[in-house]
């Protein structure tokens, strides 16, 4: 017999609500992808400063100013 799972996708609105209640830790890492809460490691050092010089290169600058801002970084 089969089992039918019902998967919860999340919103950033709930998401960030849980953060505010403490159900979420402020420094977990954790991605919204598709509304699906993914953990990931921490980023390393040298990781941040490849993003942080690659991105204004890969980027417009209206996703620069406007969508991709921080990429990689924590946004709380």
């Amino acid at each position: 017999m089969a089992l039918d799972v019902m998967k919860k996708l999340w919103t950033v609105d709930e998401v960030l609500q849980m953060v505010d209640t403490g159900i979420l830790p402020h420094d977990n890492h954790l991605e919204l992808i598709r509304g699906e809460l993914i953990e990931m490691s921490p980023m390393g050092f040298k990781h941040g400063v490849a993003v942080g010089t690659a991105l204004p290169n890969c980027s417009s600058n209206y996703a620069m100013n406007n969508i991709l801002y921080g990429c990689n970084r924590p946004f709380l």
